[in-house]
């Protein structure tokens, strides 16, 4: 006994359109995750004169947008961020502008962020996933 089965194609082609859409929500929950982390590593980097702040950036590194990467692309950043010593701690810069790693101001103010809001970001990627109503 033989039974013939139709409308496969379109089975096929509704679920790799439902995949897509899937795809494409968890890429701009992935993409405001990234967005939180940035967020509020900026308000933990120290600051002189902003350049470090100034050159955070969250953007997406895969063409689906499933891959983002945050950090910053001044040249010292990783030393500032590596820099558990944090030698001069609260005292004044000699350009006048504020003191040394203050008031807020932290080394590993990337990975401290993205450990603190990491509930945040899962919630993000939650809210963006979700099938709309």
């Amino acid at each position: 006994m033989a039974a013939r089965v139709r409308g496969m194609d379109t089975v096929k082609r509704n679920l790799n359109r439902e995949i897509g859409a899937i795809k494409k929500r968890l890429a701009g929950g992935l993409f405001a995750g990234g967005l939180i982390i940035e967020g509020e590593s900026k308000r933990r980097v120290p600051v002189e004169l902003g350049n470090l702040r100034a050159s955070g950036y969250t953007q997406r590194k895969s063409a689906d947008g499933l891959t983002v990467e945050v950090g910053y692309e001044a040249a010292y950043a990783p030393f500032v961020h590596e820099n558990l010593e944090m030698k001069l701690a609260g005292q004044p810069r000699p350009s006048g502008l504020g003191r040394y790693w203050g008031p807020q101001g932290e080394a590993k103010f990337l990975e401290n962020a993205a450990n603190e809001k990491a509930d945040d970001v899962v919630a993000a990627v939650a809210r963006h996933a979700k099938v709309p109503e």
